[in-house]
């Protein structure tokens, strides 16, 4: 199997899910265009049967992601002055980011000399680098930090029935000689939910995850967008709880939607800035069930306190999920690099706790 491989410089391109592969070419070539548009969804079907995410830029950075991905980015900037700024900046520069990155450093390596290897599919490499410390990869999309390792597999252009042969010739071996990291390395007997919790807590549903992955992915990240766009350095939020429960970020324009029981959790977690142990929810469980019975009001039945009583159970999940479900929502409104000020953090054996100042978090109604 033909292929090369590169490491490239990690600020300048998010960590990549092990799931994606992504299409670049050498120079714009109409056969290309052609080829995708009429097989599109069936490489992508392809390629989601073996259980990754396919990427075929042109088809997914139009000018509607992009402005998507830099409200994403940077929340603090009003519509108006993103719009201002973006009429200044080249739309293109943005969009062909990744492509003509990967692009550009593989040839700087290679040169000119073989221009088969510089139309394929790109795919990242799984090395111990993608391993943390308690071998999660489910952290590996926003923690890690360094050199990433790409390998570009050539896929010249030919017969429509020539390119799905090649695709699949490619599909099989990634699998057979480049398998993902197991979810997790250890046993799970005896586990409690304060051991899973930095697993656990930071899955994402699968729709979430997708639009996750595409907005940070292979995609250009902040370090980039922030001198193109000449944008201030970014601000949070203030964190406002309304008299109705609600969770505004006022300065972003954005609301926080949470269901009953996440949002219950949420609360108490914000109502302790030095933060709580798993192991010792139980010690919660009154307050945890008073927060809730608020939240619910006459929609309350005292049937829901078994509720409570898994949340606050060391040995069962529900909290990691409820946090799960935290995080989730603030990262479908904003990228990781603010998000992380605003839901439940913490590692193993240590307090989790919301890092945002509590002076910057105003409760219209008190708990």
């Amino acid at each position: 199997m033909d292929y090369i491989t590169m490491n490239f410089d990690g600020r300048r391109l998010h960590a990549p899910d092990m799931r994606q592969i992504l299409f670049i070419n050498q120079r714009y070539d109409r056969r290309i265009d052609d080829f995708f548009d009429k097989h599109y969804e069936e490489c992508r079907t392809l390629f989601k049967n073996r259980g990754y995410d396919f990427i075929y830029a042109p088809k997914i950075y139009t000018p509607e992601f992009c402005w998507e991905l830099l409200s994403y980015n940077f929340p603090e900037m009003p519509a108006n002055i993103l719009e201002s700024r973006l009429r200044k900046n080249s739309l293109d520069y943005i969009l062909d980011y990744p492509v003509r990155y990967l692009y550009d450093a593989f040839t700087a390596v290679y040169g000119q000399t073989d221009q088969k290897f510089f139309t394929g599919l790109v795919t990242p490499v799984v090395t111990e680098n993608f391993y943390l410390k308690d071998h999660y990869p489910e952290l590996c999309n926003y923690k890690m930090s360094g050199t990433r390792q790409f390998r570009l597999f050539p896929l010249d252009l030919a017969a429509e029935e020539e390119m799905f042969a090649r695709m699949e010739e490619i599909l099989e071996w990634k699998q057979e000689n480049d398998p993902e990291p197991d979810r997790c390395l250890e046993s799970r007997i005896g586990w409690t939910s304060d051991d899973m919790f930095p697993e656990e807590a930071y899955k994402l549903m699968d729709e979430i995850r997708e639009r996750v992955e595409l907005l940070r992915g292979m995609g250009v990240n902040e370090m980039i967008l922030r001198p193109i766009l000449d944008a201030l350095p970014g601000w949070l939020s203030e964190l406002v709880i309304t008299s109705d429960f609600r969770i505004l970020l006022p300065d972003y324009e954005k609301e926080i939607v949470l269901y009953p029981l996440p949002k219950a959790v949420f609360f108490l977690f914000l109502r302790h800035p030095e933060g709580i142990r798993i192991k010792c929810m139980p010690d919660y469980r009154d307050e945890l069930l008073r927060i809730y019975r608020q939240i619910m009001g006459d929609r309350y039945d005292s049937s829901m306190e078994e509720s409570i009583d898994m949340l606050t159970t060391p040995y069962h999940n529900s909290i990691n999920e409820k946090c799960s479900r935290i995080r989730e929502a603030f990262l479908k409104e904003m990228d990781e690099s603010v998000a992380q000020y605003y839901f439940v953090t913490g590692q193993r054996a240590t307090a989790k706790r919301i890092r945002l100042d509590r002076k910057m978090v105003r409760w219209e109604r008190e708990l």
